[in-house]
């Protein structure tokens, strides 16, 4: 069996400490850090990996706009990490 490494992270309407921000770039080549819940738009198709409220996606986001996305993180809360 092989793995695929995941290589882009999004991180949305979740705030982590800097120290939780800094390892997470040492094991993603690419990092969206958007605390204010915001991804760009021109990112989404990129994304692999997403770690977001427990809402979900980000407002406007359907599945068709994430085709790269394999996991999805859901936060309990406004902080975590």
């Amino acid at each position: 069996m092989s793995s695929t490494a995941l290589s882009v992270l999004a991180i949305s309407g979740v705030s982590i400490s800097d120290a939780s921000l800094s390892k997470l770039k040492e094991l993603f080549p690419t990092v969206h850090y958007h605390p204010d819940g915001k991804v760009p738009s021109e990112v989404w198709k990129d994304v692999e990996v997403w770690y977001t409220r427990y809402t979900g996606f980000p407002e406007g986001i359907t599945l068709a706009d994430i085709p790269r996305t394999r996991a999805i993180q859901l936060s309990s809360g406004a902080w975590a990490l």
